[in-house]
């Protein structure tokens, strides 16, 4: 198992690569039909998928009228919460990452996994100190580290971002 690098960044190094050629508000939803169709097409189950949006990304939806924000219920409570839910069979979560040109994380919880293994392997040990009578311990080790198990069921979206509308607003502290 060995590294010791945090599940982003096995997602991104072991994740497959999937370059759009550009996305805005208008042509977010789309772009992530295109990920849910490879996806499918590679096997990958439906149930319990999930997209990590950058804020970036994530605005974007929030912007696409014609399928989130229009007027409906759900577009209605979009409004309000700022909480997309589901998108294309994908339980979307914001995700704070500043990876150059990264839109979004999809993937399965089943392929990107956390491994635990004992680098130091278990055995039961007699206490023999003068002050424990008939004691033990167990001595091992365990060692976690996070693992790809399947490189298309985890898809990292990238794209030069269109930001015809995006003015951010300074923040004082």
């Amino acid at each position: 198992v060995g590294s010791e690098m945090c599940i982003r960044d096995r997602l991104l190094a072991e994740g497959t690569a999937y370059n759009a050629s550009s996305v805005d508000a208008s042509s977010a939803y789309d772009l992530i039909v295109d990920v849910r169709r490879a996806m499918s097409k590679a096997n990958v189950p439906t149930d319990g998928r999930y997209l990590l949006a950058t804020p970036d990304f994530y605005a974007m939806l929030l912007k696409d009228k014609d399928h989130f924000v229009g007027a409906s219920g759900l577009g209605d409570q979009i409004k309000q919460t700022g909480a997309v839910g589901k998108i294309a069979g994908f339980t979307v979560y914001e995700f704070n990452d500043d990876t150059a040109g990264l839109m979004f994380i999809a993937g399965h919880p089943r392929f990107a996994a956390r491994v635990k293994e004992f680098s130091v392997p278990v055995k039961l040990e007699d206490l023999k100190d003068g002050k424990h009578i008939g004691a033990s311990w167990v001595n091992g080790r365990m060692v976690y580290a996070h693992k790809v198990l399947r490189l298309k069921a985890i898809q990292n979206v990238y794209a030069p971002v269109s930001y015809t509308h995006l003015t951010l607003p300074t923040i004082r502290l």
